[in-house]
């Protein structure tokens, strides 16, 4: 949790700079920590749990069986093969910029299909025969990224903040179809809606056959709310709303633009030009819709 904050009555003070750097460096810390600590194996069993994944077909289970004989490893589960291929690249990445590759013959289960079956939302029940299957490195390529491997609070100055927005926001643009078991933690997900809004994100996971209800995107951003104020009694969920949505509205803006050395905006284009509107809860706001991209690694 953040250090604590007075508590205001003055609308305008939950918007101040030192809140929202309060808020921004909270919920990158937590990404961080979570995502990134190093207990590689932790973070595996947390990420990839059993229940949630399965092999496309039994071939691919089969040959999951026999990868794992030839390496003298216990017979491995869809879930435990993700777990394999993530501590390894964990500890080549450790040790060099490491860049993701599909035909990296260090990962031997690079090439086993699975499928993730669990719910982002869960009140909506979805058919899992819907769900796309992958090659397990692409459900852990975000993870990999330079741009989160360098996720840290203390460079975001002016003078660096849209190379970090710009990039970060690249690869939370890859979280829904390639790591959507990030998007059930509330705090996990808060950290992918300062860069998208809830709207985009759930068209991002329809694309993937994962549903998600009207009521999501305002339930996840109320729960990481409540958890976000703590033991602050006096200070009320509005005001943390105000701050939520000034962090997230100066994250976006750095994303777009960039300052030159008198502090003075630079805007930069957009990509493809069209703006449209998206939701986060009831805020209903105009933001600019963000494009991802489906990377599909074949066999």
């Amino acid at each position: 949790m953040p250090p604590k904050l007075p508590p205001t009555t003055n609308a305008s003070a939950d918007e101040s700079a030192e809140h929202i750097v309060r808020m921004r460096t909270t919920v990158f810390n937590h990404f961080r920590e979570t995502v990134l600590q190093d207990a590689a194996r932790a973070v595996a069993h947390s990420l990839f749990k059993s229940d949630e994944w399965v092999f496309r077909t039994k071939e691919h289970k089969q040959r999951a069986v026999k990868i794992a004989e030839n390496l003298k490893e216990n017979t491995p589960n869809a879930a435990e093969v993700l777990r394999r291929t993530y501590c390894i690249m964990r500890e080549t990445a450790e040790s060099s910029r490491y860049i993701v590759k599909v035909a990296d013959r260090d990962l031997p289960y690079r090439a086993i299909r699975v499928k993730y079956i669990s719910r982002i939302d869960a009140e909506i029940v979805t058919d899992p025969a819907k769900r796309r299957s992958y090659p397990v490195v692409h459900f852990l390529t975000p993870l990999f990224d330079t741009s989160l491997r360098e996720l840290r609070n203390p460079t975001w100055t002016s003078n660096t903040a849209h190379n970090i927005a710009l990039q970060l926001s690249r690869t939370v643009a890859l979280f829904p179809k390639h790591a959507p078991y990030l998007l059930k933690d509330p705090k996990l997900l808060m950290f992918a809606r300062l860069f998208l809004m809830g709207d985009e994100i759930a068209a991002s996971l329809e694309t993937v056959g994962i549903e998600v209800g009207d009521n999501w995107h305002e339930h996840t951003r109320d729960e990481f709310l409540w958890t976000y104020c703590g033991d602050w009694e006096k200070w009320s969920i509005d005001c943390v709303e105000h701050t939520y949505l000034a962090t997230r509205d100066e994250i976006r803006w750095y994303v777009e633009n960039d300052v030159d050395e008198d502090g003075s905006a630079i805007v930069a284009a957009s990509v493809d030009g069209n703006y449209g509107e998206g939701s986060d809860g009831q805020d209903g706001e105009n933001e600019q819709a963000g494009d991802d991209e489906d990377i599909e690694l074949e066999d």
